[in-house]
């Protein structure tokens, strides 16, 4: 007898609850993962959204241009790092331009006071069905509030003290934690760049394999929802701003970068935040002018150029840039945005609705596949859906 027949090899083959539970396991040591890397969500995130906007550029490298790989990545690293370096030198500059705008505001509103406590005190008595009322009470207490200011006290002056003190460390550990933040985002984005195959192989391992055709044509319609939408959205905030800094220095309105700024954060917001950017613009030609411009129109003007690039974003800049990245209703658009916005700032904004679209996507699988309905048709899976 052979040697393999004396010592049979042994049954090592898992039975079936053991690998139910092999998958768990592989799937709840990512999920621990991810629960302990919270505090870097955020880079990671941004990371993730440089690396899809550049993998196009990489592609270009090395494909058009017949670049290896290694230089293709080394060139796409050095262009990630000028727009890392290009948005750490503007943001100081960007900074102080909307401190200047917040002070500019809080001045008008203050100015808008005074205009309120001068018509409060030249209208003292209202007449209601012919009944005269007396509003001196009420009227000097809103005058001596907004034009009589109380003295502060010694008390007082030392906290605003300690404030300005405590403002400025601030300032400097924001400016500091800026600067690593940038660092761990150049970090993260070139690990993804070099290499995410690992991504792919561990989301296999966890995939049976008789779901593999299935999930795939999931996956890229996940990834197409993702890229299409995120390269759009922020190709339309940069075109936004961009139009709104050149409007603004061509009508010589001051705070030019804030104004682009404002005009491009609040274009994640549907109909409500293009609306909020004239306002500001609008207040700032009320109460501030023109460097050039000395008309008394400047603000019928400053609404005419916001609708005129209101008019660019939806028929020129989103079908252009972005297209239809997502299919969906504008209701839901607009509560997606409000609730990420509400939840998780300006990058839960940006990221809502895809985030609503990606699960429209997995709730319509797995609708089929408790109805028991192929989820991708042949036509879809021959070639994947892009228009979502």
């Amino acid at each position: 007898m052979t040697e393999q027949s004396e010592h049979p090899q042994p049954n090592t083959t898992w039975s079936r609850p053991a690998r139910v539970l092999g998958r768990i396991v592989l799937v709840l040591v990512p999920v621990i993962a991810l629960v302990l890397l919270e505090p870097y969500w955020a880079q990671l995130i941004i990371a993730g959204i440089l690396v899809f906007l550049l993998q196009p550029l990489l592609l270009f490298f090395q494909r058009r241009l017949g670049m290896r790989r290694g230089w293709a990545l080394a060139l796409t690293v050095l262009v990630l790092m000028a727009i890392l370096a290009t948005v750490v030198m503007l943001v100081p500059a960007v900074i102080s331009s909307v401190d200047n705008l917040s002070q500019q505001l809080t001045g008008a509103a203050a100015e808008v006071a005074l205009e309120l406590a001068d018509f409060l005190d030249n209208n003292r008595e209202v007449s209601i069905q012919g009944v005269v009322v007396d509003l001196s009470p009420l009227v000097d207490a809103v005058i001596d509030y907004v034009t009589k200011p109380p003295d502060p006290s010694l008390v007082e002056v030392l906290i605003s003290l300690f404030g300005d003190i405590t403002e400025t460390l601030r300032l400097v550990l924001n400016l500091v934690s800026l600067l690593l933040g940038a660092l761990l985002v150049l970090v993260f984005a070139i690990y993804m760049l070099i290499d995410l195959s690992w991504l792919r192989e561990g989301i296999l391992y966890v995939i049976p394999a008789g779901y593999l055709d299935e999930l795939a044509s999931l996956g890229k319609n996940l990834v197409t929802i993702w890229i299409a939408y995120i390269r759009g959205q922020l190709g339309v905030m940069l075109a936004v701003g961009v139009t709104t800094v050149i409007v603004a220095l061509v009508l010589g309105l001051p705070y030019a970068l804030a104004l682009g700024l404002i005009a491009a954060l609040l274009e994640i917001i549907p109909h409500i935040g293009p609306v909020l950017a004239a306002v500001a613009a609008v207040v700032v030609a009320l109460f501030e002018g023109s460097y050039w411009i000395d008309v008394p129109s400047l603000a019928l003007m400053v609404i005419v150029a916001y609708i005129l690039i209101q008019q660019l974003e939806e028929h020129v800049f989103t079908p252009t840039i972005q297209g239809k990245a997502v299919h969906l209703p504008p209701l839901v658009i607009m509560l997606s945005v409000l609730v990420g916005l509400h939840e998780f700032g300006l990058l839960g904004a940006i990221l809502a609705v895809p985030v609503v679209a990606s699960t429209r996507e997995v709730l319509v699988y797995v609708y089929a596949k408790v109805n028991q309905q192929d989820p991708f048709p042949e036509k879809q899976r021959a070639q994947p859906q892009t228009d979502h």
